[in-house]
C-alpha cells in the first residue's frame, strides 16, 4: 500500500500516463478490427484519450519540473508504439487504400532516430527535441484520428445501406492515403531537423 502511495506521488503522474498510453494501444486495436462502427468509435474515443495523456504529461512535467531520463526516453517511444500500431492496423483494413509498404517508411525513420538516441545516451548526452517532432506526433495523431472515424463512417454508411453514398464521393475515400502521405512528409521532415539540429553531438 505505500509503495502504491509512493507510485502515486504527484512526480510520478507524467511517467504514470506515458505508461497508460502504451496500454490503451491492445485496446485500440481491439476495437478498431470489430467489424461494427459502433466499436470503432468506441476506438476513436480510446486513441483521442492515448493522445490527451500525451498533451497532458508534458505539460505537468514542464510545469513542475517533473521531467527524468525515464520520462524524456519512454514518452517519445510511447508515441511511437501508438502511431506505428495505427499505421500498420490500417493496412490490414482494405478500404483505407493504405499499402504496407509504405507504412514501413515509418517503420525505418523511426528506428533510425531512435537507435541514434540510444548511441548518443550510451555515450553520456542528450539529444535535444523540437518543434518538428512535436508537429510530427500533432500531424500523426490527426491523422490516426480522422482515419479511425473515417473507418467507422464507412461502416456506419453501410449499416444504414448508404455506402454509394461513401464511394461516390471519392476524396472521401481517398483522405486516408493523403493522409498518411502528408504524415509521412512530416516524419521525414522532422526526422531530418532532428538530425540537423543535433549534428554536433
Amino acid at each position: 500500500m505505500i509503495y502504491m502511495l509512493k507510485l502515486f506521488k504527484p512526480n510520478n503522474i507524467p511517467n504514470i500516463l506515458t505508461v497508460l498510453r502504451v496500454f490503451f494501444i491492445p485496446l485500440y486495436l481491439y476495437f478498431l478490427f470489430k467489424d461494427n462502427y459502433i466499436y470503432q468509435f468506441i476506438s476513436l474515443l480510446i486513441f483521442i484519450l492515448a493522445s490527451i495523456t500525451d498533451y497532458i504529461d508534458g505539460i505537468i512535467a514542464r510545469k513542475y519540473n517533473y521531467e527524468s531520463s525515464f520520462g524524456k526516453f519512454l514518452d517519445p517511444l510511447a508515441d511511437k508504439f501508438l502511431v506505428l500500431s495505427a499505421f500498420v492496423a490500417f493496412s490490414f483494413k482494405p478500404e483505407t487504400l493504405i499499402p504496407l509498404w509504405l507504412v514501413s517508411l515509418f517503420f525505418i525513420r523511426e528506428i533510425g532516430i531512435t537507435l541514434l538516441r540510444v548511441f548518443v545516451i550510451t555515450q553520456g548526452k542528450e539529444m535535444k527535441t523540437s518543434f518538428h517532432g512535436k508537429f510530427k506526433t500533432t500531424v500523426q495523431m490527426i491523422t490516426i484520428s480522422v482515419i479511425t472515424f473515417l473507418i467507422a463512417f464507412r461502416n456506419l454508411l453501410i449499416e444504414f445501406k448508404k455506402i454509394n453514398y461513401f464511394e461516390k464521393y471519392f476524396f472521401i475515400k481517398y483522405i486516408p492515403l493523403f493522409l498518411i502521405i502528408l504524415s509521412l512528409i512530416a516524419t521525414y521532415y522532422s526526422g531530418f531537423q532532428y538530425l540537423y539540429s543535433n549534428k554536433s553531438k
